[in-house]
């Protein structure tokens, strides 16, 4: 159980602004950003992050070991019970030479550093699995300790353990074996904005008013038309939610289904004939996906006739129990591709394999559709999953003459949610209603893919960045303290699609502006979008 909470509790109202070395500063309990909850002399510093990537606010604090069981409840009072990440450093002393094994269990994923050395990897999501790794250490030396998890949804856990000479039994490693971490960092500057490269559209939804997207004016919301249609009679089923679920900041796009044919969202135009949308979609644990879920629609509207000339839209629903029971809150079992031509009726591209959509996590989902010359059946669509090409289909023919050649000029960045349809048995409206969040939204006319890792290095002036890509291919970031980079990591051949790359010789504290890069097998030239992190 964590430790020392009524020591926090009495921190509570007064929190102080810190440095990684020590320095401090008063500062309101309305922002958490850089600030630490001064307990006593517990040896690890712990790090809160709200969002999963270690880079969104942060609280600083201290804890006496790594013993958390924190159920369905959130780690310190006003921070999320769910979609959080922690990191851990410190020093562990051995009280004798020999070979020790560590164990890590946690709901959901963690890394475990000793002496530098990455000796646990369990990133991935986990229903309470337990890693382990062994590591030769000598007696009475004090070794570097770094541990990262996070937490994605449902229940909440950390236990470090290890075995060694004189510890026969597995057994939490104790406060005493724990001191604090040495070295000094600087203070960390706030991260910056990412710089709008080659994408057409950018949105991680912090700039939006919620009172705007509730009142949907016809001019829009910061050049986005919100949209929202609920037949039943209901509302608000669109809208900005704030500090809610999020994967990075405090806002996310947020929709609220409660009955047949509720859909909404907010649209925008990118006026290409070849693009790809990439988001973060979070389903609810319970999110009830019935008979079908909208996740992607691209369109070219007709602005005369007020039709959408064609659509492509991206379908799930949940894996039917019985014949024609696709209702409540079944696994989600599969998506197929719906294809309607305003003036030839709609079409399926049927089921596709399986796909996983857990609930209860952020995944990325990237749609890639490109139109066919008209009349022409050479149009494509593909959808990647976390960075895996999960459906793939060609010879499309959304563009049927000359009088239906539109660009795409409409991306539905939302959903429409059915529970009947069909010959499907009607379901029962979902209640409490279903919530599904939308983050971190990037429109482009060249492949996106996830958001890259940025983990800590050795030390504060390293970071380790590692991302996936849908092919092999080589390794190499570009980065420095303005998008204009100005450095870059040494080109790795190596084709794989598991990349990792160390960026050395950072200034502390400083932010910084990268961007990855990857000739993939097939000779496509990879580059991603500018991001951003703070060295420290």
């Amino acid at each position: 159980m964590r430790p020392n909470l009524s020591s926090l509790m009495k921190q509570f109202l007064l929190m102080t602004v810190v440095s990684a070395c020590g320095q401090e500063s008063q500062a309101p309990r309305d922002n958490f950003a850089s600030v630490q909850q001064s307990l006593d002399s517990s040896p690890l510093k712990a790090e809160y992050y709200t969002g999963p990537n270690f880079t969104e606010e942060l609280v600083l604090t201290q804890d006496d070991n790594i013993d958390m069981n924190w159920s369905g409840n959130a780690p310190l009072p006003g921070f999320p019970a769910d979609n959080y990440s922690v990191r851990w450093t410190g020093k562990v002393t051995p009280p004798a030479t020999g070979n020790y094994t560590f164990y890590i269990l946690v709901y959901d994923g963690a890394r475990v550093w000793v002496n530098g050395q990455l000796i646990i990897d369990d990133w991935a999501w986990d229903e309470g699995e337990e890693a382990s790794a062994p590591i030769p250490l000598d007696g009475g030396q004090a070794y570097d300790l770094k541990v990262e998890y996070y937490e994605g949804g449902g229940a909440a856990r950390a236990h470090l353990s290890w075995t060694g000479p004189g510890i026969a039994q597995k057994t939490a490693i104790p406060p005493e074996a724990l001191s604090a971490p040495g070295g000094s960092c600087n203070a960390p500057e706030p991260l910056p904005a990412p710089a709008r490269t080659t994408e057409i559209y950018r949105n991680d939804f912090e700039a939006e008013d919620p009172n705007c997207w509730a009142t949907k004016p016809s001019a829009g919301c910061n050049g986005v038309k919100v949209y929202e249609r609920s037949p039943g009679g209901g509302s608000g089923v669109v809208g900005i939610a704030t500090g809610e679920q999020r994967r990075s900041g405090q806002k996310a796009l947020r929709l609220a289904f409660g009955k047949n044919e509720d859909e909404g969202g907010g649209v925008v135009n990118p006026n290409a004939t070849h693009v790809f949308y990439r988001h973060y979609d979070y389903y609810q644990p319970d999110f009830d996906f019935a008979g079908g879920m909208k996740i992607a629609r691209f369109s070219g509207h007709n602005a005369t006739t007020g039709l959408n000339q064609y659509n492509s839209i991206l379908v799930t629903r949940a894996q039917k129990t019985a014949a024609n029971d696709y209702c409540g809150t079944n696994p989600m079992w599969s998506m197929f591709l719906q294809r309607n031509d305003q003036n030839n009726g709609s079409t399926y591209g049927g089921q596709f394999p399986h796909v996983s959509f857990p609930r209860g996590q952020w995944i990325s989902v990237e749609t890639e559709m490109k139109l066919n010359t008209p009349g022409g059946a050479d149009g494509e669509v593909r959808v990647y999953v976390d960075a895996q090409t999960t459906i793939e289909a060609t010879g499309l023919n959304y563009v049927r003459d000359a009088d239906d050649n539109l660009p795409i000029n409409s991306i539905l960045m939302g959903g429409w949610f059915s529970n009947s349809g069909g010959n499907l048995a009607g379901c029962v409206n979902p209640s409490p209603l279903s919530r599904r969040y939308i983050d971190d939204v990037i429109i482009s006319n060249r492949y996106i893919g996830p958001e890259p890792r940025v983990t800590t290095g050795a030390n504060c002036t390293e970071q380790v960045i590692t991302f996936t890509t849908p092919l092999p291919g080589t390794t190499q970031v570009e980065y420095g303290l303005t998008a204009s980079y100005g450095s870059s990591t040494a080109l790795s051949s190596t084709q794989t699609t598991t990349h990792r790359q160390t960026l050395s010789g950072l200034q502390s504290g400083k932010g910084y502006h990268y961007r990855v890069k990857s000739t993939w097998s097939n000779g496509y030239q990879y580059v991603s979008p500018d991001y951003t992190f703070v060295a420290k």
